[in-house]
């Protein structure tokens, strides 16, 4: 039974570095649906072996579910820092996909809308994705990112809160709530929305700065 773990778990690794040559994913999807279940590769995150776990947080990404979205954000914290870069993607590859294909796809148009400032087309889209489809918390929080960009920030708030309630790991929600209260001078609330972000994913280098100049300003305000 050890020698066939052993081999079942270096197979997954031989894939994994196939696929970091060829960049082939739809074999390394094919190979791995053949060989391991989601609830397997969810339990090999937290393997001792970086490369396993690199490799299984990799797979989750692509052949996960909604119910996954909590084992990749634990991974964010992982000590190798290339779990948590690989954790990073699978985390929004699966937010996107949480409550199916269809989904994903119009919430890829309606970002498509908001990166090109088409913030009229993109809250119309997205109107109808959270109608559809409510407890789809990465649509919510796109539905705060053109407040955010239409200077509407107590909506921008209200809605990143709706993604959080929806899926507390999700970092982006808790920056985008953090720059809201910046933006409206609430520094006190920003400093706690960044730690949140920072608490859950730790390599965002850019938060952490934020942080430290929150900190220092509010103990400057503090001086007597």
């Amino acid at each position: 039974m050890r020698e066939q773990r052993c081999e079942k778990l270096s197979q997954l690794v031989v894939w994994y570095r196939n696929f970091l040559e060829d960049g082939k994913s739809a074999a390394f999807v094919s190979c791995v649906s053949t060989r391991y279940g989601v609830a397997t590769l969810e339990r090999m995150t937290q393997g001792p072996n970086n490369e396993v776990r690199r490799a299984s947080v990799l797979a989750l990404g692509m052949v996960g579910n909604a119910g996954s979205i909590g084992v990749v954000a634990k991974c964010l914290q992982d000590p190798d820092r290339c779990v948590r870069l690989v954790a990073e993607i699978a985390f929004a590859d699966l937010s996107r996909r949480q409550v199916g294909v269809n989904a994903g796809r119009l919430l890829d148009v309606a970002r498509r809308h908001i990166d090109g400032h088409r913030y009229g087309a993109a809250a119309e889209l997205l109107e109808q994705i959270t109608s559809e489809w409510p407890e789809f918390a990465d649509a919510w929080y796109q539905c705060a990112v053109v407040s955010f960009c239409l200077g509407q920030y107590g909506r921008a708030i209200r809605l990143s809160r709706r993604a959080i309630e929806l899926s507390p790991h999700h970092f982006p929600a808790h920056t985008l709530e953090a720059r809201c209260f910046m933006e409206t001078e609430q520094m006190d609330k920003a400093l706690l929305s960044f730690e949140r972000s920072f608490w859950v994913n730790p390599s965002q280098l850019v938060v952490k700065g934020y942080i430290d100049a929150l900190r220092r300003q509010l103990r400057t305000n503090d001086s007597p």
